[in-house]
């Protein structure tokens, strides 16, 4: 490849096909459909997803990627937006477009995982499925270890599956560690504050080795005693030991949303 790959960008790029289409078809996705991928790479999973999708809307932040993506998708149904997805005004983005579903289908770089979804919940773009693929540790955490904040807060919007691991030595550059596939299914959930809500969990785990008692002595303590008795926990609990569950009744109640 002729591609100066950019560590800073996290630039991976998997060319296999047959995992690409594999990734495709984990969701229904139809000539109704919109696409949302982040990191555009050389076009491999774009190429697939144009000939599955009613329209396709592209981030790349690398613009020496210009030239090999516009001649590649010259006159198609891919609108290749070089900016920071980051930085992008999503609903702005979208909102030329007609369609019956929106799709998140990507290889996103691994360091800034977590930024991604966030920005997806915040910004309350009505995605029905996300495919994404990122570092195998970092999504096995969302699936299979303790609650953390960012897990419990992910649960709230969606139904989080662990799909298929790919190895490392499928990408070029090779990176250091392998890589998994997560689907992110929306769920159906009351419509809340995201910043309170989120606020409140991160207050709840804000020191891991601590008591809800102790994390949450700014709050109504007697309060959330109660609630918790409700859901048979107590302030002695520690907020890996709740779900999300636990978690939902505790905020709607407390902020009575």
């Amino acid at each position: 490849m002729s591609h100066n790959f950019k560590k800073k960008f996290g630039q991976n790029f998997l060319k296999d096909k047959n995992i690409l289409k594999k990734i495709v078809s984990l969701t229904p996705l139809n000539k109704d459909d919109l696409v949302i991928e982040i990191g555009t790479g050389e076009g491999d999973l774009t190429e697939i997803l144009s000939q599955n999708a009613k329209n396709v809307i592209t981030y790349e932040i690398d613009e020496d990627l210009k030239d090999t993506l516009e001649s590649k998708f010259v006159n198609r149904n891919v609108d290749i937006k070089f900016k920071d997805f980051l930085k992008t005004n999503l609903k702005e983005d979208i909102n030329n477009y007609v369609y019956n579903n929106i799709y998140v289908i990507a290889n996103i770089p691994y360091y800034i995982t977590t930024s991604i979804i966030m920005k997806i919940i915040d910004e309350d773009i009505n995605v029905k499925t996300m495919i994404l693929l990122m570092q195998k540790e970092v999504g096995e955490k969302l699936v299979d270890s303790k609650n953390s904040a960012t897990k419990i807060i992910y649960d709230y919007f969606f139904d989080i599956k662990k799909q298929f691991l790919i190895k490392k030595n499928l990408f070029f550059p090779i990176p250091k560690v392998d890589s998994i596939i997560l689907e992110f299914d929306r769920k159906e959930y009351i419509d809340i504050n995201k910043e309170e809500f989120k606020n409140f969990i991160y207050d709840c785990f804000q020191y891991k080795r601590k008591t809800l008692k102790n994390n949450l002595k700014n709050y109504n303590l007697s309060e959330v005693e109660r609630l918790l008795n409700l859901r048979n926990k107590s302030l002695n609990n520690r907020a890996e030991d709740l779900d999300i569950n636990d978690f939902t009744f505790l905020y709607l109640n407390l902020f009575k949303q």
